[in-house]
């Protein structure tokens, strides 16, 4: 991402969401967005926050692709150049677990996970984090 201070950009996050059980179910999806240099933001980057993506029922198998088109930027963007958004994208199986997962102390303390922990079998899916976009400073 090609930032002047204060000044926004555009590029588009895909995230896919996808049912592999036996059953529909109702999925809330999230998507964090820990801001390039962590919590303290010493850039003045935003996105920086959880953004509720909806809930949607899917049917086994079935998989859905959701896309956004968050306006980045940065106050200060040479103090974070070559560092990068941290982004985690949450699937919660039945929807329900929002409160616990809307901040980005409760998404990267583990609290969300705790929460989502007794949503279905296997913990390992409810969540996947990536290392993008990365900051590029320009003047």
């Amino acid at each position: 991402m090609r930032l002047r201070p204060g000044v926004p950009d555009s590029g588009r996050v895909t995230v896919v969401v996808a049912n592999g059980g036996d059953h529909a179910d109702l999925i809330g999806v999230y998507l964090a967005f820990l801001p390039p240099g962590g919590s303290s933001n010493g850039g003045g980057c935003s996105p920086a926050g959880v953004q509720n993506l909806g809930a949607l029922t899917l049917l086994p198998r079935d998989k859905l692709t959701i896309t956004t088109d968050p306006s980045w930027q940065c106050a200060n963007p040479a103090s974070v150049d070559g560092a990068a958004w941290t982004l985690k994208a949450i699937a919660d199986v039945h929807g329900d677990d929002f409160g616990s997962c809307a901040t980005l102390q409760q998404v990267f303390s583990g609290q969300c996970s705790a929460a989502l922990a007794d949503d279905d079998n296997v913990d390992t899916n409810n969540s996947l984090i990536r290392a993008r976009p990365r900051v590029v400073a320009i003047q």
